[in-house]
């Protein structure tokens, strides 16, 4: 996830405070504050972390070294229309915007420091990894759904 999120609205920007001077960094206080899950896919356990709320939503991949952070679940309330920026995110990250029956609605690929993606339709869940790691997994609309959603 990156530094700004849209929401029902809102304009959601990540704290100044977090940029780290040029670099990157292996963890952030935001991500290690994440709860762990796990969720299942055609019988394979995949951990994620999630976040669930603003701050942790702001926060998403921001400052995180290619190759750090694991994939990220983003629970919202309610289902809304998300997007997603790649501001402060230092490595491509493929994005599944989930149904509430954790069944793959859409998927889009965001480059380090251009572009945005919004959900297609109002979803409640949203998987963010690392490139590549979704499709290794089988994750695509059409595909299994995953189970074990919070």
């Amino acid at each position: 996830m990156a530094g700004v999120l849209l929401t029902a609205g809102w304009l959601l920007w990540a704290a100044p405070a977090a940029a780290a001077a040029g670099g990157c960094r292996p963890e952030t206080p935001a991500v290690a504050g994440m709860a762990r899950h796990d969720l299942r896919l055609a019988g394979e356990v995949l951990r994620v972390r999630v976040a669930d709320e603003p701050a942790e939503w702001r926060a998403g991949f921001q400052h995180l070294c290619p190759g750090a952070g694991g994939p990220i679940l983003f629970v919202f309330p309610v289902p809304q229309r998300m997007g997603f920026h790649m501001r402060n995110v230092h490595q491509p990250l493929d994005i599944a915007f989930l149904g509430e029956d954790g069944r793959v609605l859409a998927v889009a690929r965001m480059a380090p420091g251009r572009g945005r993606s919004l959900a297609p339709v109002p979803v409640r869940y949203v998987l963010e990894a690392p490139a590549g790691w979704l499709a290794a997994r089988g994750l695509r609309p059409g595909g299994p759904a995953l189970e074990g959603l919070p």
